[in-house]
């Protein structure tokens, strides 16, 4: 598929925006960066400005939740329901430790 070689390091949210800033040293790029994140890129952007705040000039999120977004969700019977932000915000803590 891709060209990333095979690793058994897990690949989790830490784990990408690790390799991001890893990968961006190696290659020569000097901080400050903007960094784009589309759909869940948008939130491995978001976790990298929170890893390296002082490596970071900007974020454009295109298509991702952020903070104080507003989401619904689905409750069991398949009603809309408001999301509270502290399920948000764990939902989306979930989603970046999980491993891909």
């Amino acid at each position: 598929m891709g060209r990333s070689e095979a690793t058994e390091r897990p690949r989790d949210g830490q784990q990408i925006v690790a390799d991001l800033h890893q990968l961006l040293q190696q290659q020569g790029h000097k901080p400050p960066y903007v960094l784009l994140g589309h759909s869940l890129g948008g939130l491995y952007m978001q976790l990298f400005a929170r890893q390296y705040p002082k490596d970071v000039k900007g974020l454009l999120l295109v298509d991702a939740l952020y903070p104080g977004a507003k989401t619904v969700v689905l409750d069991s019977d398949h009603q809309i329901q408001k999301a509270k932000p502290e399920a948000v915000a764990q939902a989306i803590q979930e989603l970046l430790s999980a491993p891909l």
